[in-house]
């Protein structure tokens, strides 16, 4: 049921229920815009000259500020929960927005950035109680979030309770159905596809020239520690939203990939040794790049022919899983 529905359906029901539900999303939201002002007020009061300016103990001010309004955001949310569930309602376009444990539920990208957090703020205050410096507090924060959510990319680190997996992968894994039947058998089995190298080698070189210059090396690895949790998503997010536009088809022995326009745009012949790229990956939901002789063939895990070619021609999990940097690189 959509969300919207859902709303209209605990209207007519419970119109008390509803009321109460609508108030506690907006101090949900509330709660959290608290937490990322408070955040803020952590960070001024960390620098001596703003708490000897203002008089107060901005820190303090500021962590107590956090800690009242996750906890006003918890229980709130959990609250929605409880109005849902006793009106039988399953509010799952609500839930991701609000609900931080249903969020952990549905999503290992969350998780993984709660992760983040919590090394972030013991980064933080020891950096603080080391150096008593604001900016390299929060300098430090940055870097040891940006640090997990880096690391994450290459083992599995998420926060999330039991049963974090989708209940979609059964859905998803019902999709697969063989190979296609036009295919003849001894092509299926002779099909040759190798992954393309993870590191292109100028960048490699690139890394290696930086690392090694005095000084540039250090600034380097931080700037990149820092904006690696913000650069990476925004690529691979591009990257799905392009493979999305291509759809394929088989003729003959030829894989297709065509525009949204339906124009024919690149031709793989599996007949032919070719290479595969892992655009972009998470739960449920990937993006390949197929390469052969200049040829590039552009799909995600909703193509129709996605189950197929990413259990047996890739030799990769089906349904995709958020894993480790080397398969999602």
């Amino acid at each position: 049921m959509k969300a919207d529905e859902a709303l209209a359906q605990m209207q007519r029901e419970s119109p008390r229920d509803a009321w109460w539900f609508k108030l506690y999303g907006r101090v949900v939201i509330g709660a959290q815009l608290a937490v990322v002002v408070s955040i803020l007020v952590m960070a001024t009061g960390s620098s001596r000259r703003g708490a000897a300016a203002s008089g107060l103990d901005l820190t303090a001010l500021g962590a107590a500020g956090f800690w009242t309004s996750l906890i006003s955001w918890y229980v709130l949310a959990r609250g929605r929960s409880g109005i849902a569930q006793r009106n039988r309602i399953a509010l799952d376009g609500f839930a991701p927005r609000f609900d931080p444990v249903a969020r952990l539920r549905s999503s290992r990208a969350f998780g993984t950035r709660l992760a983040a957090l919590w090394v972030a703020v013991a980064a933080g205050v020891g950096a603080e109680m080391a150096w008593s410096s604001g900016a390299l507090t929060l300098l430090a924060a940055a870097a040891a979030f940006g640090a997990v959510v880096l690391a994450s990319r290459f083992v599995p680190i998420f926060v999330a309770p039991s049963g974090a997996i989708s209940a979609h992968h059964d859905s998803e894994a019902a999709r697969y159905r063989g190979a296609p039947t036009e295919l003849p058998a001894d092509i299926v089995s002779g099909i040759r596809c190798e992954r393309r190298a993870k590191l292109p080698a100028w960048l490699a070189v690139i890394v290696l020239a930086l690392l090694c210059v005095p000084g540039a090396g250090g600034v380097a690895l931080v700037a990149g520690l820092v904006a690696a949790p913000v650069v990476v998503p925004v690529l691979e997010s591009r990257a799905f939203a392009r493979a999305g536009r291509s759809s394929l088809r088989l003729r003959g022995t030829q894989l297709i990939a065509s525009d949204s326009a339906g124009h024919e745009v690149a031709a793989i012949d599996l007949t032919r040794p070719f290479t595969y790229q892992v655009l972009s990956q998470a739960d449920l939901e990937a993006a390949y790049r197929l390469d052969q002789d200049g040829q590039r063939v552009e799909f995600t895990s909703e193509s129709e022919l996605a189950p197929w070619l990413v259990r047996d021609v890739l030799k990769r999990d089906w349904p995709p899983r958020d894993r480790a940097a080397w398969d999602a690189a």
